[in-house]
């Protein structure tokens, strides 16, 4: 039996959510699932299928999530200033 501790939902567009959860397991104790929700024009949300990483780490991934960030805005800043 699964138990959802903590749900996050992080709105991406008008049709997908990311959902992150905290989730006991019997055998490795808590974990975080990372899924997709798509909802289709008028139709109900569909969950994709997920991954689970362990509670540590969630932080590594958000700080490579960031950096990739960072890289992704000086790389469209130097794009957008090259053309002009």
């Amino acid at each position: 039996m699964t138990i959802v501790i903590r749900e996050l939902r992080v709105p991406l567009n008008a049709s997908e959510t990311l959902r992150l959860t905290l989730e006991t397991t019997r055998s490795a104790g808590p974990v975080v699932r990372v899924g997709l929700c798509v909802r289709g024009r008028g139709g109900p949300e569909r969950p994709t299928p997920v991954f689970t990483l362990a509670i540590t780490e969630v932080r590594r991934v958000a700080a490579q999530l960031a950096a990739f960030a960072d890289q992704l805005e000086r790389e469209a800043t130097t794009h957008v200033g090259g053309k002009r």
